[in-house]
C-alpha cells in the first residue's frame, strides 16, 4: 500500500559535470583548481609525515584521491595503491600469530632506533627530561 506522500524527485548529481564539460575554459579553470588542491594536500601530507602515527600517509591518498576525480593517471595510482593494500591484508591474515608478533617487534625495534639515531646525531630536544643525557651514545647538542 502507497502513503500519501510524494516520492522526491531524485538529483542529478552528474548535471553539474555535463555543464562544466560543455564550457573548455570553465573546465581548464577546474581541472587546474582540482590539481591545485590534489597536490597542496599531497604536499601537506609530506610535510607532517614525520609526526608520529601514520603521519601523511592517509592525507596524501586523500589528496591522491582529489586528483583521481579529474586525472585518469591518479586514479590508476590510486587503484594499484588499494589493491596492493587489499593483497598486503590478505597476506598478512594468512600468516600465523607468530609472524605478526615478529613484525611488531622489528616495528618497535625500528623506531626505537629511529629515535635514539635523531637524538644521537641532533642532541635531546629541549622538551624531554634531561636525564635521557645519562643513556649511552647521545652526545649530541642539547636544543
Amino acid at each position: 500500500m502507497r502513503s500519501g506522500r510524494a516520492r522526491a524527485k531524485p538529483v542529478d548529481r552528474a548535471r553539474w559535470r555535463r555543464q562544466l564539460r560543455s564550457r573548455p575554459k570553465l573546465r581548464g579553470a577546474y581541472r587546474v583548481g582540482v590539481g591545485v588542491a590534489g597536490v597542496s594536500i599531497m604536499l601537506l601530507a609530506i610535510a607532517i609525515g614525520w609526526l608520529p602515527g601514520p603521519g601523511g600517509i592517509p592525507l596524501f591518498l586523500v589528496g591522491l584521491a582529489v586528483l583521481a576525480t579529474e586525472f585518469v593517471w591518479a586514479g590508476r595510482l590510486l587503484m594499484h595503491a588499494n589493491r596492493t593494500v587489499r593483497r598486503a591484508a590478505r597476506w598478512s591474515a594468512r600468516q600465523p600469530r607468530w609472524v605478526h608478533r615478529l613484525l611488531a617487534a622489528a616495528l618497535a625495534l625500528g623506531i626505537t632506533f629511529g629515535i635514539w639515531l635523531t637524538m644521537a646525531i641532533f642532541g635531546r630536544p629541549g622538551w624531554l627530561p634531561s636525564w635521557l643525557d645519562a643513556l649511552p651514545l647521545i652526545h649530541g647538542a642539547t636544543g
